[in-house]
This record gives C-alpha cells, structure tokens and sequence, in this order.
C-alpha cells in the first residue's frame, strides 16, 4: 500500500501543474553502470556534454524534429547555428534538421551502451536536480553502507545499480530531460529566428516522488509545475512495503 504523498502535492497548488506522469510496472532493468552518465551530468559542477544511455537519443531527436517542423517551413538556419552545430547555410532550418535530427546535441561514441550527447539547450537548474535525485534515491533505498574509495559518480551508479525497479527512475529521468530538452531548444530557436519568442512555454520545474523500501524501487511520480520566484525543485520518498 502506497503511503500518502508528500505535502507539496497535497496542499492545494497556486497554479495548476503542467503534467503528471507515473512510472511503475513490469520491465527489464537497465544494466549496471547505465546511470554513471546520469551521475556524472548531475556532479557537481554539471558538464555540458554527458554519457547518457543509447536510450535517450532517439527521444532528443524525435523531440528536435517535432519542434522544428512546427515552426514555417520556410524558417531560415540563423548564421550562428550553421557555426556552432556544422549546418548547411543555404538550407532552411527544417531540411537541416530532416537530414541531421541530432544535429543540436551532436551525439560521440554511438554504438555503447551510452552515447556522448551535447545538452547547452538544457537548463543547469535540471542537471542539478537530477544530482539531488540520485543523491536522495541513494541515501534512502541503498542496501549497503558506501565506500570511501569511490568517486561521487561512481558511489552513486553503484548505488542505484544494487535498485530492484531501478528502470522507474531511468524512466522517469528520460522524460524529464526530454522535457527540458525540448523547452530549451524551442526558447533558442524562437530568439534566433525571432519567432514570436512571447510564444515559447512559461518554464515549469520538476517535482519528483520515489516509492519504494530498503532494495526496491517501485514506483516515481513526476509532477511538473510552472516556474515561480519562490520555488525550487523538490524530492520526496514514500515508503512502501
């Protein structure tokens, strides 16, 4: 039996969430070392390009053609995307982006089990919450005390690897960068192309709710709100037999 939900979404919400997605179910879990990347782009001092799963490219880029083609076809490639992401200049932005859908997060050493892609379109704010998820995650439903010798990184892969239904949060973490993605790109391109940037989304955060007990994950709850002067994104856990 689930326990009650944190008070943040019990108490009645100024302003109405955006989406909410819950990630449970049967399923495979990933294979060890999958959230090294997620670890390694939510450190600290968050890296611009990271090695995320093989899982999430495809996503990125399904994401980058579905926003593109909703702008005018005839939408022009602005001259400083053609340098920095190695564009046809004489091409308009959406033949640019039907021949090369991954040309915003310029994908390296493809053919892993992770793949290096480039995030700049990508709130900081996201990358650190993401930390503060894996921190928490760690912290509460690990089964065994952590070691000294181990980097932060590798301490939280470790971690997460020893997780039963540790595919929740690998779910849950795609589709929250998906979404951050997404907003960030559209925000660029509507500033670059002036394309009625008044249009773009008002930005949300995250709010995210583990499930679980000592060695098992079972479910995550993602709600995602608009963004206000006072809030910040938040992490729960709620116990569960």
């Amino acid at each position: 039996m689930l326990a009650a939900p944190p008070p943040s979404l019990q108490a009645p919400q100024p302003y109405r969430p955006w989406s909410r997605e819950l990630f449970s179910g049967q399923g495979v879990d990933p294979a060890p070392r999958q959230f090294w990347g997620w670890s390694s782009w939510g450190a600290e001092r968050p890296l611009t390009m990271a090695p995320l799963p093989t899982t999430i490219y495809p996503k990125l880029c399904e994401a980058t053609k579905s926003l593109v083609f909703w702008l005018p076809y005839e939408s022009r490639t602005p001259f400083e995307l053609v340098e920095a992401n190695n564009l046809q200049a004489d091409a308009t932005l959406r033949e640019n982006v039907f021949l090369r859908p991954d040309c915003f997060i310029s994908p390296r050493g493809q053919g892993g089990a992770s793949t290096w892609l480039h995030l700049s379109a990508v709130d900081r704010g996201i990358a650190a919450f993401i930390g503060q998820v894996l921190d928490l995650t760690t912290k509460v439903l690990r089964t065994s005390p952590p070691l000294q010798d181990r980097s932060l990184q590798a301490e939280r892969s470790h971690a997460i690897d020893q997780l039963e239904g540790r595919r929740h949060l690998s779910d849950a973490l795609e589709h929250l960068l998906t979404s951050a993605y997404r907003w960030g790109l559209e925000a660029i391109l509507r500033s670059k192309l002036n394309e009625h940037p008044e249009l773009t989304p008002a930005k949300s955060w995250p709010i995210l709710e583990l499930v679980g007990r000592l060695g098992r994950l079972r479910s995550v709850r993602l709600v995602s709100v608009p963004d206000k002067p006072l809030h910040t994104p938040s992490t729960s856990v709620s116990k569960a037999a």
